[in-house]
């Protein structure tokens, strides 16, 4: 019989110095790794130690819809047990609350899955426990990945933790929010528009949407089939490789889902900056409008990979500006058409939000989507060209920061729409890996993200760069004070 977890409660009756707490709430996954390994650290302590956090920090951050105690102890101790396994064994991560894991609710942030148990685990949640990761919980976020944060009715939404009153971005808000204030060491979540890399911009950590069909997605409550990607946040490009290494595969379930190989984990932070062309898009950034800290970030991140040997240049993908447009298109319709079931049956249940999100891409027409496919084409075929002579796109991730500063607004006849996504959404439409890291603060202290975006299925160029940043940078070490 599928057991329901507990909610948040009292998680052990063990209690760590708040000082040692903190500190293995920051190792990274590659640093807990080689201590679990040494027996230097038991796995059991270091879930102890992570819900213990979360017990004390939850009530004003909100990163979690469940957190699941009795589950994260009792395979804490199954990973212990087994004293050999890889990088992975006795990891504690949280999953984005619409991936289904057996025997713990799972919501997708929506009353109409408010009593889910499902009874079989996601293909990536399968394929973690395979390897001893360890489940801490349900993150949280925006009602079915497709809502205002601002209109949440059935969770409270979460905080970030560099600023509570500031905003935490899209959809995989709880993810980002866990992972930097140490709250899970990892996360896994998901990215239609660019629901992962505006939060760890936001919140200041990694975040990787891989190619698309990288991961398998069977099991994740959808929104758009052909948008939808499964990816990771993590504090580190090191990090999100080893996890890439681990989740990349064929899913049977899963008719997108890719077989082609991934490298190792050291593979994929093997390439060095010197001689690798960076592409840097000025009309198109022009277009989309930045701040004038992001802007002064983002040109200060360039002159690094300069210094570590990489030739930076200017490229032009003329018809990137309909993207943002083209990609919300497509994923309205195909959002409308995965919950018309629920919309007709269970209307009551939506938030507000959620519902005009969702419902209104039964207003759109087949000539909409069309078009959009058409877009997707253009626009997929000119970044293959820029591709041909460059190595690695870079843009900001987003225009601005979890709190607005001066921004530079984009001209009148080349508007970009959805510019809080100008940066992010055009690589769901054409499926291409991107990660966003952390390169700076603003004078208000919120963090900066850096967008790196490569050729589908070479995810080890931009890990790469993204790991050759963090060896000459410490952004991504900087704590939030919560």
């Amino acid at each position: 019989m599928a057991r329901r977890a507990s909610a948040r409660g009292p998680y052990s009756r063990l209690r760590l110095h708040p000082a040692l707490m903190a500190e293995l709430c920051y190792l990274s996954i590659a640093e807990a790794a080689r201590l679990i390994q040494r027996g230097e650290l038991s796995p059991v302590d270091l879930a102890r130690a992570y819900l213990e956090r979360i017990e004390r920090l939850e009530p004003k951050l909100h990163s979690y819809i469940t957190v699941t105690p009795d589950v994260a102890l009792e395979q804490a101790k199954e990973a212990a047990a087994k004293k050999q396994g890889g990088p992975l064994r006795g990891i504690p991560v949280s999953y984005k609350d619409l991936i289904a894991t057996a025997g713990i609710r799972t919501t997708a942030a929506s009353r109409v899955y408010e009593d889910w148990i499902p009874e079989r685990d996601a293909w990536v949640v399968a394929r973690l426990r395979e390897r001893g990761v360890v489940t801490l919980g349900k993150a949280t976020l925006n009602e079915f990945a497709f809502s205002s944060g601002s209109e949440q009715e059935f969770i409270t939404p979460a905080r970030n933790p560099w600023n509570l009153h500031a905003d935490t971005g899209l959809s995989s808000s709880g993810s980002a929010v866990a992972v930097a204030a140490g709250l899970a060491i990892a996360s896994i979540a998901t990215d239609s528009g660019g629901s992962i890399r505006m939060p760890v911009s936001y919140c200041g950590v990694t975040g990787l949407k891989p190619t698309y069909g990288r991961i398998g997605r069977s099991g994740v409550v959808p929104l758009s089939y052909s948008c939808d990607h499964v990816g990771v946040i993590t504090r580190s490009a090191e990090d999100a490789a080893i996890l890439l290494t681990a989740l990349a595969g064929r899913d049977p379930s899963d008719a997108a889902s890719s077989d082609v190989g991934v490298p190792s984990s050291v593979e994929l932070l093997s390439k060095n900056p010197r001689g690798l062309r960076f592409g840097v898009c000025p009309s198109y950034m022009e277009a989309a409008g930045v701040e004038t800290e992001v802007a002064a970030a983002f040109e200060n991140a360039l002159e690094v990979f300069r210094s570590l040997g990489a030739v930076v240049r200017d490229v032009e993908i003329p018809h990137l500006s309909y993207a943002p447009a083209a990609d919300f298109t497509i994923l309205r319709i195909e959002g409308f058409n995965a919950h018309i079931r629920n919309l007709r049956d269970k209307r009551e249940k939506f938030g507000p939000s959620a519902f005009r999100e969702i419902a209104v891409g039964g207003l759109l027409s087949t000539t909409d989507y069309y078009r959009a496919l058409q877009a997707r084409t253009l626009i997929a075929g000119e970044l293959r060209r820029v591709f041909e002579t460059t190595d690695v796109l870079v843009t900001p991730t987003t225009p601005g920061t979890g709190i607005t500063g001066a921004y530079t607004r984009p001209p009148r006849d080349r508007k970009v729409a959805k510019s809080d996504v100008a940066y992010l959404a055009p690589f769901n439409l054409t499926g291409s890996p991107a990660i966003s890291i952390p390169c700076g603060f603003t004078k208000a202290g919120m963090p900066v993200g850096l967008q790196l975006v490569g050729r589908a299925f070479d995810e080890t160029t931009i890990i790469s760069m993204a790991h050759g940043y963090q060896q000459a940078t410490d952004w991504h070490r900087r704590r939030p004070s919560v």
